[in-house]
């Protein structure tokens, strides 16, 4: 996980890249919460969204989507 801390100093895009990377990876695990951090702070939203659905969080799916999305989003 140091890489993706030492990340931003390669710039934003790279940074991005690498809380992607992260996140994929620890969705593969039972760390279901860390990998959803790492995809919302890399812009990801609807994959973490998606990540709550496919692990049957539904109730952490809304409560993200409540407090990240504008109403008349789909």
């Amino acid at each position: 996980m140091a890489w993706v801390a030492l990340s931003p100093a390669a710039g934003r895009k790279a940074w991005e890249e690498c809380c992607i990377k992260m996140a994929l990876k620890l969705s593969r695990t039972e760390d279901v919460h860390q990998a959803v951090l790492f995809f919302v702070v890399a812009g990801k939203l609807q994959e973490a969204l998606d990540l709550y659905v496919a692990k049957g969080l539904f109730g952490d799916a809304l409560a993200l989507a409540s407090s990240k999305l504008m109403p008349n989003d789909p």
